[in-house]
Parts: C-alpha cells; sequence; structure tokens
C-alpha cells in the first residue's frame, strides 16, 4: 500500500511538471550548402581504340542532385568525383557519347535498331559535389571492359 502511494505520488508529481520540448535549430554555414557541378566533356576515338577525354567546363551552383536508377549497358562511362587521397566520394554512370543505338523505320514499316560509332562528341554530367572533392576521374568501359581513365583537376 506504502509503495502504491510513493508511485502514485510521483506520478502526480511528474504530470504537473511543465511540459517544454527545446529544439535547437543551427543555421548551416556559407560553405556547407549543399552544390552541384556541372561538367562538360569533349570525347574523341573510335570503337577500335581508347577514346580521348578533354574536360570542356565546369560550373559549381548550389542546390542537390536526387538519386536515379541505372539501367546497365555494355558501353558506358563512370565519371567519378575523387578526393586528394584519391577516395572516390560521389560516382555517376552516363551513355557512352560515342556509341549510339538508333531506332528507325525500315522500308517494311518495321522498326529496326542500328548501332552507329561517332567520331566525337559532348556530354554533361550533373553531380553534387562534396566539400573534399579535388578532381574528377572519367573512366570509358566497352564492352563490359575498361578501356581507358582521365583524371582532372577541379580545384
Amino acid at each position: 500500500m506504502r509503495m502504491a502511494a510513493i508511485i502514485l505520488l510521483t506520478c502526480i508529481a511528474i504530470s504537473c511538471q511543465k511540459n517544454v520540448r527545446s529544439a535547437t535549430y543551427t543555421s548551416p554555414e556559407p560553405n556547407e550548402s549543399p552544390s552541384l557541378i556541372f561538367l562538360t566533356f569533349k570525347i574523341k576515338g573510335d570503337s577500335s581504340q581508347a577514346s580521348t577525354i578533354s574536360l570542356v567546363s565546369k560550373k559549381v551552383v548550389s542546390g542537390s542532385k536526387k538519386n536515379t536508377a541505372w539501367i546497365p549497358r555494355p558501353n558506358y562511362l563512370i565519371v567519378q568525383l575523387v578526393s586528394s587521397n584519391d577516395q572516390v566520394l560521389q560516382s555517376d554512370t552516363c551513355e557512352h557519347p560515342l556509341i549510339r543505338d538508333i531506332e528507325y523505320v525500315n522500308d517494311a514499316k518495321t522498326f529496326e535498331r542500328k548501332r552507329v560509332n561517332l567520331k566525337e562528341a559532348d556530354f554533361s554530367v550533373r553531380m553534387n559535389l562534396p566539400a573534399d572533392a579535388q578532381s574528377t576521374k572519367v573512366t570509358e568501359v566497352r564492352d563490359q571492359k575498361i578501356i581507358t581513365s582521365a583524371l582532372f583537376r577541379l580545384r
């Protein structure tokens, strides 16, 4: 009985206390706002040899990118943002810009698919930019095999 009275008094004392929720808001530092980087590259080559990749332009803007699903293909490029100690911070994959599959209607009025190999093309990539990203690495993959890689300084 005595224990029940102590529990009852404790519950009453707790319920009489003012219920205050505290939340702390810290405004983000100017350097901590999410950033996107737009990278534009030029790729030259043909299907028989490794391509030459060059960085044409880069632009940093505020914002962030949603994650998108990648459908695996045999020919593609991997674009990675890398830290100063070669740690991959961000990675994205895109279709190979020199190898295009084109659908068209033939004389029999049915769809056909044809592979076209271009000599050169421009391609752009949009990625979230981590604060410690120092360079970008572009890796060319053809028929599921790594052909070549190129490294470009960002800062």
